[in-house]
């Protein structure tokens, strides 16, 4: 098991990400927009359309990844513990005895 606490996050990762899936999401809608409109023009409207979605997924994700990095010395970070896959499967399998002072329900 790996406990980890998330103090930092890069803005710039943040930033190409979510610019990536905007990019993706909006064009894909801007697309489908402007083939329903059939003309050239709807088209490449959608194609901006994408484009502009992309900036400002990038620019809330770039402003959110910003004000964590201000406020987590404040807060003390985000804790994350893994496990490793074989150590929650053991842990799946095994029966759980019952706490000591409850009755077994029947």
């Amino acid at each position: 098991m790996y406990n980890y606490v998330i103090t930092q996050i890069s803005p710039i990762a943040v930033l190409k990400a979510a610019f990536c899936t905007g990019v993706c999401f909006g064009g894909l809608l801007g697309i489908l927009l402007g083939i329903a409109e059939g003309d050239m023009i709807g088209i490449f409207g959608g194609l901006f359309l994408g484009f502009a979605s992309g900036l400002g997924f990038g620019i809330t994700g770039l402003t959110c990844a910003v004000i964590f990095n201000a406020l987590v010395p404040r807060i003390g970070g985000i804790a994350v513990t893994l496990q490793s896959a074989a150590a929650q499967d053991q842990s799946q399998s095994e029966p759980k005895q019952p706490e000591q002072g409850v009755a077994p329900s029947s």
